[in-house]
């Protein structure tokens, strides 16, 4: 077929089929299976729980501690400051920790004088048996109380 027969054919609308050398005469093709096309809208990566949220630091003051009932003597504010994490999530999360032992062990203690003392007790105890090895290598870190 010459060239100008098929874009007369094209421009008509005509299928064209094309032209098979002479070798290939009297072989018929095999259908081809078509794959189906299906449109992707793209969509936002779902919520997922490992998506780091964005936490405050709870405040390490004395304040802060007696208005959970946790009465900080100076001393104990630069012991806290030295043993906890430094990361946040984790920090807080000892700072909870550190709260719950003390009022369990205020609680458990029947003399009301010593209940400041017990839960002090107990919860530097865990603490420190937590994180005993975080205040190893920080001679060079300043406390401020």
């Amino acid at each position: 077929m010459a060239l100008d027969n098929v874009l007369a054919r094209l421009r008509s609308g005509e299928l064209v089929t094309p032209v098979a050398p002479s070798q290939w005469e009297g072989v018929t093709p095999k259908p081809v299976p078509v794959l189906a096309v299906t449109r992707v809208t793209p969509v936002s990566p779902p919520e997922t729980e490992a998506r780091t949220e964005t936490q405050e630091p709870v405040a390490l003051s004395r304040g802060q501690f007696s208005s959970q009932g946790v009465y900080l003597l100076a001393d104990d504010l630069a012991y806290l400051r030295w043993h906890l994490p430094t990361g946040t999530s984790a920090r807080n999360a000892a700072v909870r920790e550190y709260v719950r032992r003390w009022h369990e062990a205020m609680e458990g203690e029947p003399v009301e004088y010593r209940k400041d003392n017990a839960g002090r007790r107990a919860a530097n105890t865990w603490l420190r048996s937590q994180y005993h090895l975080r205040g190893a290598n920080r001679a060079d870190r300043k406390v401020e109380l």
